[in-house]
């Protein structure tokens, strides 16, 4: 990006100027115009797969078929709006030049929080699970433990685990592409961003409490 910088004859700034908030605004107004339109992309990216993902498991996974309802209808409300938001902001070019940078970094890491949020009642949306395989196999409800967890466990196997890969980790890839910063900030926004998944898990299990049937095999988890 420095090779793009529009410093004027003798001015005597120097590349490093871009690991600051100033550095945004040495850039030629094309470039500048152009990193607005991708960040407001990426907002509008955001609120079309929240509204997707919405749209997706409400069609084949009801409610009232399975009971994972933690205010999720909330999250993916302020989501949906922020991205939009963020769309708009760019396409006024409302975001001051000087600020372009901290909010670019706050973008990112605030996208990867939304997304992980579907995440924070992990071990609770574990054990309704659960309960739905005992009485699916005609344990009942009640023998969770002694019939299906702890012979699992005996064995050394588990019901409760990460399928495929967490959103987090193709946000946070996708981003820095899309909206490239100065390395600092890209390795600072993408290891913050990463860290959003532990922390939203562990700052749930710590909220919400860990359920007899889903703590064997949250640790693993």
């Amino acid at each position: 990006m420095d090779s793009l910088r529009h410093v004027p004859a003798g001015s005597g700034r120097s590349a490093s100027a871009s690991a600051s908030g100033s550095g945004f605004s040495d850039l030629a107004p094309q470039i500048q115009q152009q990193l607005y339109r991708r960040l407001g992309g990426m907002g509008l990216l955001y609120a079309g797969a929240w509204a997707a993902n919405f749209l997706y498991h409400r069609t084949l996974h009801p409610p009232e078929a399975i009971e994972i309802e933690f205010n999720w209808n909330l999250v993916t409300g302020v989501c949906i709006a922020a991205g939009i938001a963020l769309y708009l902001a760019c396409r006024r070019q409302g975001i001051p030049p000087r600020h372009f940078p901290n909010v670019a970094m706050a973008v990112e890491v605030l996208g990867g929080i939304g997304i992980q949020l579907g995440y924070f009642h992990w071990l609770q949306n574990g054990e309704v699970i659960l309960r739905v395989i005992a009485e699916t196999l005609g344990m009942g409800a009640g023998n969770v433990m002694p019939d299906l967890v702890q012979p699992l466990d005996a064995v050394g196997l588990r019901l409760l685990y990460s399928e495929g890969v967490t959103w987090v980790s193709v946000w946070l890839l996708t981003f820095p592409l899309m909206v490239p910063m100065p390395m600092l900030r890209t390795v600072v926004a993408t290891l913050l961003t990463a860290a959003t998944a532990p922390a939203i898990l562990a700052l749930g299990a710590y909220v919400n409490g860990v359920p007899e049937s889903t703590g064997t095999w949250a640790i693993a988890y």
